[in-house]
């Protein structure tokens, strides 16, 4: 049902996050994760765990994809293939890992389940504090937002404060 689920949210959400911003939907897609992770750690039902985990599912679709086009429009070209590359194997791994601990360890999953609440708990409050996707406000030509978005950068990098320059297709829309 996870994966049904998956599908479903595959063939709108990342649309959603091109009309209404990264963040937004990021932030969503969490928020609605947590709340069934908690209800899948609640439940003592087969069939409301099921329906948990499909709409688990539709909310992962935000936290594996949104979340890495988010990331990867926020850091620098060219750190993206290091970042993106490891942000993969690390991904795979915890897949990896939870087959093996399953298989030959225990079948305890209630603890993954705490700990995946946890850090979805953590990366809510973290994504808060970052910006806007520059590319996406580029995109939809808000630019006072954008000049925003690379003060907050800037801030975050110690590279200085804010950013009040102008952008090429900014000029080009006053002419």
């Amino acid at each position: 049902m996870f994966f049904a689920g998956w599908a479903v949210a595959a063939t709108f959400l990342p649309r959603l996050a091109d009309l209404y911003g990264r963040k937004k939907i990021y932030i969503c897609s969490l928020v609605t994760q947590f709340i069934f992770y908690l209800g899948i750690i609640l439940s003592r039902d087969i069939k409301l765990t099921t329906a948990f985990n499909f709409f688990m599912g539709m909310a992962s679709v935000g936290r594996a994809s949104i979340s890495y086009l988010y990331a990867m429009e926020l850091i620098p070209k060219s750190k993206q293939p290091l970042i993106g590359t490891t942000t993969q194997i690390f991904n795979s791994f915890v897949t990896l890992f939870s087959v093996v601990f399953f298989y030959y360890i225990s079948k305890q999953w209630q603890y993954f389940e705490l700990i995946g609440l946890t850090l979805n708990g953590i990366t809510v409050l973290g994504v808060l504090f970052l910006p806007e996707s520059p590319k996406y406000l580029l995109t939809m030509k808000r630019y006072d937002d954008l000049r925003e978005a690379f003060s907050v950068i800037s801030r975050f990098n110690k590279k200085g404060g804010k950013f009040n320059g102008f952008f090429e297709r900014e000029l080009e829309s006053h002419q």
